[in-house]
């Protein structure tokens, strides 16, 4: 071969190269959609739906009209069913807001739906009412998520999230399933007083902070299978209306103190430097502590009691 050869044929790689560098950055560049004219859809009562597309500016739901329930509460209610699937958003997503003198929250008649989307700013739900299914799974959130109050009338899914900053769920109602298995959780998680009517699913989570579930009320089976605690868990006060499952979890401590077991504890291979169960409660089965993985685990059981329980 030629020495004018290979310098083409090196020449020809380059630039291949160059051009597969050059398609794969325009490629991720996405058309831009403004936030405003999703409003304007959902004033008029249309469908949204989106895929692959960068939404520029606050989405915010707050302004639209809204009626007075009191006279401190105005809410939005919103007909159209919104459904985003590989989106960024540039801006918050606000469907509450706090002024002077009125608080504003958004009532979502049908779904709401955020399918592997990118979110950069706050998503600020507190208090929402969904009417059927709420869909974060496999998003991306870089700032804060804020459902406390919030109602989800059918299923939750928030599977293979990534949470990156704090989360707020404080006394959310999920009247179906709630699914967060396989999500990370970098910041602290406050779940204090939810209520599950549904099934719970948290199986192979991860926590890197500390999360707080005290006071919540389950209905149906709870589940953190295979979830990693890398800090502490607190459950204390809670009372489990069905099954509840940490097997194969590892954590720094849990914090089970004050909780009310009415069904089955199944704990298999609990791997914890602390665990609490001071005044605790089981109404129908005794747990069998003898499965717990680490034998130097701090298992504090002061107060426990048994009523009605089986072997």
């Amino acid at each position: 071969m030629t020495l004018i050869q290979n310098s083409t044929k090196v020449f020809c790689g380059i630039f291949i190269v160059l051009f597969l560098s050059k398609s794969t950055v325009i490629a991720q560049k996405l058309p831009v959609v403004k936030a405003e004219s999703i409003i304007k859809l959902i004033r008029k009562n249309k469908p949204v739906s989106f895929q692959n597309v960068s939404i520029e500016g606050d989405l915010d739901f707050t302004k639209l009209p809204a009626y007075e329930e009191s006279n401190l509460l105005c809410r939005v209610k919103i007909y159209s069913p919104i459904y985003f699937q590989n989106c960024e958003f540039k801006g918050k997503i606000k469907g509450y807001d706090e002024g002077k003198n009125m608080v504003i929250l958004s009532n979502f008649e049908t779904n709401l739906g955020f399918h592997n989307c990118t979110f950069y700013g706050d998503i600020l739900l507190n208090g929402v009412i969904v009417g059927t299914s709420l869909v974060f799974a496999e998003s991306k959130l870089h700032g804060e998520l804020h459902l406390e109050n919030a109602v989800i009338g059918h299923d939750a899914n928030f599977s293979k999230v990534i949470f990156g900053r704090k989360v707020f769920f404080q006394n959310a109602v999920f009247r179906k399933n709630t699914y967060f298995n396989k999500s990370i959780f970098n910041e602290i998680g406050y779940f204090q007083s939810c209520k599950w009517e549904g099934e719970a699913i948290f199986r192979e989570a991860e926590f890197r902070e500390n999360i707080d579930f005290s006071l919540q009320k389950t209905f149906s089976p709870m589940s953190f299978n295979f979830s990693r605690f890398k800090k502490g868990v607190f459950f204390e006060g809670s009372k489990f209306g069905d099954d509840f499952e940490i097997d194969n979890v590892s954590a720094e401590r849990i914090l089970l103190s004050g909780c009310q077991f009415w069904q089955k504890l199944n704990f298999e291979s609990l791997n914890s430097k602390e665990i609490h169960f001071s005044d605790a409660i089981f109404y129908s089965v005794v747990p069998d502590f003898s499965k717990i993985l680490n034998a130097e685990t701090v298992l504090e059981k002061t107060g426990i009691r048994y009523f009605n329980t089986v072997k």
